[in-house]
Parts: structure tokens; C-alpha cells; sequence
């Protein structure tokens, strides 16, 4: 009875076997049925297959389940070709998607020595044609391309993942029709871009902090890849910049900027972020130094106008009160610059008014005073002169109004409030 038995359950091992093997086969001759293939059905056994355990370890098995998505893809275009309907862009898109992890898992079964130690490379051959034609189609981009759309970024990265590796796969490039890594046309270097692009969106999204940081590190690894490689060189390292400076990581914010002005000298951003921060850090002299690189670069009213603001700060007055002169000489119709001569000349007024009021000798400090006044007046007519060009401009209302206030001018004070909240 017990061998019976035993019998009976290898037959229906046997039987199981041959029936997942069969569902393989039927699944392949479904799907490639040139007047009416059942790309449904073929699915639905071939999935049963890649989940068996007497098929799912056969090359054989993957391989005929990447094929009827790629299948798939060319009825598409069949259905075109014989009038009868149009193309489905999406299917053909998803049908790649799919029938890449796929093809890829059929390359790894087949590089398995068989019981004799030989190995195949029959199906992996096959493999890597499908792949190269659809790393040439772009299908994996356009699928990835449809899914950031949606707001799909997780998907988006896995499709330009997959797109981007095939000209890397050891099999694929072996082949004499293999795509070049780097294309000579944009198109390689345009999802490496965007690839990047939706890894940064993707980490908006996530709201895991582990998670996020993981995703945003990837993203700066993308980006630092291509920045140099000619192309939209100039947004990816702004994107770095933005990156690093919202991660409070200055060195490579820092690192960033001075790239990107050997790098990108035409473009006045890095030169501006890094004479700002030197600013915000008390150096005035380092931003001095780039602001005459930057004025050699591109002799810009706004250089000269920082430079001859920090000048005058700092005491250098002959020299600021030059290049403040010299903004104001390129752009007469700048309000703001107007106003950056006043406050200076302002700011020497209350350091004059000051020596006034400590100086011992009587006769020194009348004088020092009446240079005050006259420094306060002057400085006065510029903030008027920038209101006469931009009547609503806070920065000289609000010297004007500090102005009255000291002298207690009572009707202007008022004048110049109403101004102010009138703007």
C-alpha cells in the first residue's frame, strides 16, 4: 500500500511538472499566434510558471515571460500596420518595463552550469537584442517619463534605472550592435538629468526622515555625476548649491561656488552666492577680491555698488564713494543705488556727529558738527532723489523717516508715514 502510494504521488509530481512546463509553452505560443494572440491568457500561465517551484529556476520560464511583453510591443505596431486600430504608446512603454527584470532574470538562470558543467548563452544572445532595441526605442524613458507626470517619482527612477543600465549589462555589451554608454546626441545625458530631477522630487515626497535622506544623498550622487558632462551644467549646479545649502553642509556649498566660477565663468550666480556669503561672514576683503574678478568678468552696476557699499563700511570711502559713483553712472535710474549712497554718506555723518559730541576742544567740535549736519542734509537729498524715481521705495522712506526722527520734524515725520502706508 505504502508503495502504491509512493507511486502515486511521483506520478502527480511528474504530472505537475509537465503541466507548468506545458503552461510555458502554451503561454509562448498564445502570445506569438499571428492572426489572434491572447496576450491575457498567456500572461496569467506564465506568471503561474514564474511562481512554481518546478519552473520558476528555468532561464527557459523567464525568458518566454519577458517575451510576451516584448510580444506585446510588436502587435502593437502590427495593429498599425494592418489598419486595424492605432497604437498603444502606454502598453508598449509598460510592456518594457516589465519584460526587463525579466529578460535580465533569464540571463542569470542560463549563466548556471547545467549537470554536465556547460553553460548556454543561447537565451541570453536573444536577451541582449531585446534590450538593445528597446534602449533604442526609448521605452523606459517615455514609461518612466508617464509616471512622473502622475507624480510617480518612485516608479520614474526605477524606469530610467533600467534604461540607463543596459548599455552597462556585461551581456548586452558584448554584443557588436550595443549601444555607446554616452550617446554623441543629448539623449543619454537628458535622463541622466531628469533621473536625477525625480530622485530630488521623490524625496520631497517621502516623509520618513531615514528615508529621505537616503533618496536626497542618491540625488546629489546623480547630480555630482553629470555636472560637468556638458550638459545643463549651469542648473545642476545650482541644484547642487541649493542641496548642500539646505543641508547646512558649507563646505560643499562652498566647493560648489568656487566650480562653478572657474567652471561657468559666464554665469554671474556663483561669483554673487559666494561674494554674499564672504559678506554674511565678515570678510569683507575676500569679497572685495571676487568682486574685482567679477567686475573684470562683467562690469555690472550691482558689483560696483557692492563693492563701494562694503568699501565705505568698512572706511575705505575715497575708494567706495568712487564705485558707488560708478553704479549709479551705469544704471542713473536705479533707485536702490541711489539710496546705497545716501545711507553711506548717512553712516559718515553719525561717525562725524560722534567724534562732535567727544571732542574736548569747543571749536573742533562746532566744526565737526556742522560737517555732520551738512553730511545728514546731503544725504537726505539722495533718498528724496530715489523717491523723485521710485516713490515707493522702503529703503529710503525709512532713512528718510529715521532722519526725522532725529531731528524731530514733525510734519515730515507724518508725511512720510502716510507714505509709507499708502505705498
Amino acid at each position: 500500500m505504502k508503495k502504491l502510494f509512493s507511486i502515486t504521488a511521483m506520478l502527480l509530481i511528474a504530472t505537475m511538472c509537465f503541466s507548468q512546463k506545458a503552461n510555458v509553452s502554451k503561454a509562448n505560443r498564445l502570445s506569438n499566434d499571428v492572426d489572434n494572440p491572447d496576450f491575457d491568457t498567456a500572461i496569467d500561465l506564465i506568471e503561474q510558471a514564474l511562481k512554481d517551484e518546478t519552473t520558476k529556476n528555468l532561464a527557459n520560464t523567464w525568458y518566454v515571460a519577458a517575451n510576451v511583453y516584448s510580444r506585446i510591443i510588436n502587435y502593437e505596431y502590427e495593429k498599425l500596420m494592418l489598419g486595424a486600430g492605432t497604437t498603444d504608446r502606454e502598453r508598449q512603454q509598460e510592456s518594457a518595463y516589465r519584460a526587463y527584470d525579466y529578460y535580465l532574470k533569464a540571463v542569470e538562470l542560463e549563466a548556471i552550469p547545467d549537470a554536465k558543467g556547460k553553460v548556454s548563452n543561447k537565451l541570453t544572445k536573444k536577451a541582449a537584442e531585446n534590450l538593445i532595441w528597446f534602449f533604442n526605442s526609448g521605452w523606459l524613458v517615455n514609461y518612466g517619463a508617464s509616471a512622473a507626470q502622475a507624480d510617480d517619482y518612485a516608479t520614474a527612477i526605477k524606469a530610467f534605472g533600467k534604461h540607463l543600465s543596459i548599455p552597462d549589462l556585461p551581456f548586452v555589451a558584448q554584443q557588436k550592435n550595443a549601444p555607446k554608454k554616452e550617446h554623441n546626441d543629448s539623449l543619454y545625458w537628458n535622463v541622466k538629468y531628469y533621473d536625477a530631477i525625480y530622485t530630488q522630487l521623490y524625496a520631497d515626497y517621502v516623509k520618513d526622515a531615514a528615508k529621505k535622506e537616503e533618496i536626497t544623498k542618491e540625488a546629489i550622487q546623480k547630480y555630482e555625476a553629470i555636472k560637468d558632462k556638458g550638459y545643463e551644467e549651469n542648473k545642476i549646479y545650482q541644484y547642487l548649491y541649493n542641496l548642500y545649502d539646505a543641508r547646512n553642509d558649507t563646505a560643499n556649498m562652498l566647493r560648489i561656488l568656487d566650480e562653478g566660477i572657474v567652471h561657468l565663468p559666464k554665469e554671474p550666480f556663483y561669483l554673487v552666492a559666494k561674494i554674499d556669503y564672504l559678506i554674511k561672514q565678515n570678510k569683507e576683503e575676500e569679497a572685495i577680491s571676487y568682486l574685482k574678478t567679477a567686475i573684470e568678468r562683467d562690469p555690472k552696476a550691482l558689483y560696483y555698488n557692492v563693492m563701494g557699499d562694503i568699501q565705505c563700511r568698512a572706511g575705505k570711502r575715497v575708494e567706495g564713494m568712487k564705485n558707488l559713483d560708478k553704479a549709479i553712472e551705469l544704471e542713473p535710474q536705479n533707485a536702490d543705488f541711489i539710496v546705497s549712497k545716501g545711507l553711506s554718506i548717512y553712516l559718515e555723518a553719525q561717525e562725524i556727529e560722534t567724534a562732535s559730541l567727544t571732542t574736548r576742544d569747543t571749536k573742533t567740535a562746532d566744526m565737526l558738527a556742522a560737517t555732520a549736519k551738512a553730511k545728514f542734509k546731503e544725504a537726505e537729498g539722495y533718498f528724496w532723489k530715489a523717491l523723485e524715481i521710485d516713490d515707493k521705495n522702503v529703503s529710503a522712506l525709512n532713512n528718510l523717516l529715521r532722519y526725522y526722527n532725529k531731528i524731530y520734524d514733525k510734519k515730515k515725520i507724518d508725511d512720510i508715514e502716510n507714505r509709507k502706508r499708502n505705498r
